[in-house]
């Protein structure tokens, strides 16, 4: 899980920067509603970036052998150390999401309804969807002597156009893109600005038609929820959130349209960076069998042999079938056959992870290599028996 999650980094950090990049300094050439569709990227290019690829593109069964034995280098449950805490911020996340939802859940056996799924509740201080699976409008108790009639209408047309936006489904695929790369601040940064972009798309739906007395209004309504609003900590955003106040209010003054070449534009940009990325996946032509086993590691970082294992005295050996990639590093690994099952598979999984091959070379330029066999057998015997590769 732990490798799966560093070889995303790349390609979910870039996209979210440049995503990001856009939305806040392209207010000025790019409307909100356009700008809130290119997040749409980052679950995109994560999909095609894991595409699998085909099976064995060797037509070679012979192995490499590496022998495991006992050594001073077996650890404890320690080496676990970076799954474990990658488990615990997911957990502590998971269950902070669960909390809101249920602290929220039960302000509404205490909240006023106003309207079909419309409710007044002293849980909030600004205007909010709450709900991923069936969304509610929560408004703060004192939503009608702060507000005037007009402002309270274009304040529940902003909330309903988040329901028609579908945005109560997109925040929720945010919170597990959010709860599944939390520790890296980039994610977190891209969740603001796509909090921003939401919002920008709902304001211009809300005001594409309006007077400039309603536009005045509705500035002057951000700005006294902006003013009311505490810091809760919510999950859910919020109608006047402090942290993308003025950006919301600068985007009030001019409004961009979606135009048809700016709408090309984009399709076809993302139609690039999707394409990009799924050719990058596809593996190289099928190599002759004497030039695919003239691979050999240049770096081999030894398997730790279970402590569990040691204690119970069990031996047995693990198959893996890997890639080598135009850098030399090792790829798409997954074991083929393992005895004892699933005994000695982690440990040999995340040492492969680790190996660093000489990539083979055709024409000057480095080739990815398919498909290729590793068996690493464990022993509990006294003396190692040198590795032997091919």
């Amino acid at each position: 899980m732990i490798e799966w999650l560093i070889q995303q980094q790349f390609i979910v950090s870039a996209t979210v920067m440049v995503v990001a990049l856009i939305t806040y300094t392209g207010s000025d050439f790019i409307s909100g509603r356009l700008s809130y569709w290119l997040w749409v990227l980052v679950p995109l290019l994560l999909i095609f970036n894991n595409i699998p690829l085909p099976v064995a593109a060797s037509d070679s069964h012979e192995l490499s052998r590496y022998v495991v034995g006992i050594s001073t280098d077996i650890v404890s449950d320690d080496s676990y150390f970076l799954s474990y805490l990658y488990s615990g911020g997911v957990s502590l996340l998971i269950a902070y999401f669960l909390y809101q939802q249920w602290v929220f859940k039960r302000s509404l056996s205490q909240s006023v309804s106003v309207a079909e799924n419309t409710y007044l509740t002293h849980q909030v201080d600004s205007p909010m969807l709450y709900g991923v699976i069936r969304p509610k409008v929560l408004l703060p108790k004192h939503f009608h002597t702060s507000f005037n009639a007009q402002q309270q209408s274009l304040i529940l047309q902003h909330e309903n156009t988040h329901i028609q936006h579908r945005d109560h489904l997109w925040n929720g695929l945010a919170l597990i893109v959010v709860t599944c790369f939390w520790f890296n601040p980039v994610v977190w940064l891209g969740l603001r600005a796509f909090r921003l972009s939401q919002e920008r798309a709902c304001d211009e739906s809300v005001l594409h038609r309006a007077t400039v007395k309603e536009k005045l209004a509705y500035a002057k309504a951000l700005v006294l929820c902006a003013e009311r609003a505490s810091f809760r900590g919510n999950p859910y955003p919020s109608f006047g959130g402090k942290t993308i106040m003025i950006k919301r209010l600068n985007g009030l003054q001019s409004f961009r349209i979606t135009t048809k070449p700016m709408i090309g534009a984009a399709i076809t940009a993302a139609a690039l960076l999707i394409g990009n990325t799924a050719l990058a996946k596809l593996p190289v032509d099928s190599m002759p069998k004497t030039e695919v086993n003239e691979a050999h590691p240049v770096q081999r970082v030894d398997p730790v042999y279970p402590v569990a294992a040691v204690v119970h005295d069990v031996e047995g050996a693990v198959v893996l079938r890997f890639d080598i990639t135009e850098q030399g590093n090792t790829a798409n690994i997954e074991v083929v056959s393992s005895e004892p099952l699933a005994v000695f598979d982690d440990s040999a999984k995340q040492a492969l992870a680790q190996w660093k091959y000489k990539p083979r070379v055709q024409g000057g330029k480095a080739q990815r290599q398919t498909g290729l066999l590793v068996q690493l057998d464990y022993r509990m015997g006294p003396e190692k028996e040198p590795a032997e590769t091919k």
